[in-house]
């Protein structure tokens, strides 16, 4: 079989015939459950272990050495991590399948990374988090207008969302699709936009009015 990793930098899984073995002798099963294979046309590289709602996937860097760990719950990435020590990611794993928080995990575990705006879901706050990071990585030209958005308790309220050069407001942080308009930068400012067509035109607040008098007509 052909692996799409160096035998010389992963040893331990040349020696252990995969990466869930490797992983299973390298830390003891994980809550009680234990690694298997996920299929690769380029050989197993990738394992996953799971304990109800809980998973973690690992996978095997190429260019250099590194094992790349997703810990999901329900089905959504929570956090992810990276560290050239196999032990540390068996050890990371079974933190997480025994029922750790994220913030536990990430306690215990350096190597892990959380995901903010996910964590945020987790402890019900994801409108404040998203507020803050929309605005902390707001550019000069978006700024004037998240700040007035912002301003306006309405829309502070809701979830914003800003992606490929337009800035949305939601009703609900749970959306599955987009039921409100975008704004868009122009060349004189900014402009209202819905299903393709221009509602308003102007500065930010003009934006920010056009933004409230559409959702007073649109009501959910």
């Amino acid at each position: 079989m052909t692996y799409s990793y160096d035998p010389v930098m992963y040893p331990e899984l040349a020696g252990g015939g995969s990466l869930a073995a490797a992983l299973g002798s390298a830390g003891t099963k994980a809550a009680g459950s234990e690694f298997v294979d996920l299929k690769s046309s380029a050989g197993p590289v990738t394992a996953l272990a799971s304990r109800g709602d809980r998973e973690v996937v690992v996978g095997v860097a190429v260019r250099e050495r590194g094992f790349g760990l997703t810990f999901t719950r329900a089905g959504t990435a929570i956090a992810r991590a990276r560290t050239p020590d196999l032990t540390e990611a068996a050890q990371a794993t079974e933190v997480w399948l025994s029922g750790a928080s994220p913030r536990e995990l990430a306690a215990r575990s350096p190597a892990v990374r959380l995901d903010e705006l996910l964590l945020a879901y987790e402890e019900g706050n994801e409108v404040e988090v998203a507020w803050r990071l929309v605005r902390e990585g707001a550019s000069d030209d978006w700024s004037s207008l998240v700040e007035a958005a912002y301003a306006r308790p309405q829309l502070a309220s809701m979830f914003p969302v800003y992606s490929h050069g337009m800035f949305r407001m939601l009703r609900s942080s749970r959306f599955t699709r987009y039921d409100v308009p975008y704004i868009a930068r122009t060349a004189a400012g900014f402009a209202l936009d819905y299903e393709g067509h221009v509602l308003a035109e102007g500065g930010a607040d003009d934006m920010v009015e056009a933004y409230l008098r559409w959702l007073a007509a649109n009501p959910a």
